[in-house]
């Protein structure tokens, strides 16, 4: 019986420290991934802006000028803009 005690210790401890070797790979892990979600979030972001963007304007200008989500601009986003017609 002592023998098997001792094998079941030997064996519990080196469960536990294989336990703590995967807590120390799960976090790797989890952080690794969050740090690569937030690289496709902002890829991504990088991506819409410039297919908004107009052919010939800066980088991150969307195709309105960003004149739809100027603050106080006084337009609704997605709203027609100030007709173009002249007055005669």
């Amino acid at each position: 019986m002592s023998a098997r005690l001792a094998e079941l210790r030997t064996e519990f401890e080196s469960g536990q420290a294989r336990l703590r070797q995967l807590e120390v790979e799960q976090s790797y892990l989890r952080d690794r991934l969050l740090m690569v979600k937030g690289a496709i979030d902002v890829l991504e972001d990088l991506l819409v802006a410039a297919a908004e963007t107009p052919a010939g304007a800066p980088a991150g200008v969307p195709a309105d000028g960003g004149a739809a989500t100027a603050p106080g601009n006084g337009r609704v986003p997605g709203a027609p803009g100030p007709s173009t017609q002249e007055v005669s």
